[in-house]
């Protein structure tokens, strides 16, 4: 923890700012032997002959972490962390929802995409896909 207080503090920092970054970090990070830092997702829909306007939600331990509009006619939605931003969560809590934002309009296409990662146990970086409307790190 101490690093990442150092790098948050910055190179001019006084003792208690890095005392208190330190405490933040210490406070907030969480305590699991199987964590992951999901640090990119990406989602597109395959063109089909109408429009599809999708709500998408990803969670950690129950709570939204990122909530996106996109629309799937041929679109692609790309996100990715910043250095002091991925999301870290024991494996199994990691899931998402994604539902069309107009039920009336909706025709039904074929969803492709990704969530990456790094394992903590392992140190490797790893890909689930995105295949279907509901899914999480364990049943893609």
């Amino acid at each position: 923890m101490k690093f990442l207080a150092l790098i948050a503090a910055g190179t001019a920092a006084r003792p208690e700012q890095i005392a208190a970054f330190e405490e933040y970090y210490e406070a907030n990070a969480p305590r699991a032997d199987d964590l992951v830092a999901v640090d990119e997702i990406s989602i597109s829909g395959l063109a089909s002959s109408a429009s599809n306007p999708m709500n998408g939600e990803f969670y950690a331990n129950d709570r939204p972490v990122l909530c996106c509009g996109m629309n799937l006619f041929g679109g692609v939605y790309f996100w990715r962390a910043a250095a002091d931003s991925k999301i870290v969560v024991s494996r199994p809590d990691f899931f998402w929802r994604l539902r069309p934002a107009y039920m009336d309009s909706f025709s039904g296409f074929h969803l492709q995409g990704h969530v990456k990662y790094v394992d903590s146990v392992t140190k490797v970086r790893d890909t689930v896909l995105i295949t279907k409307l509901e899914g999480s790190l364990v049943d893609p």
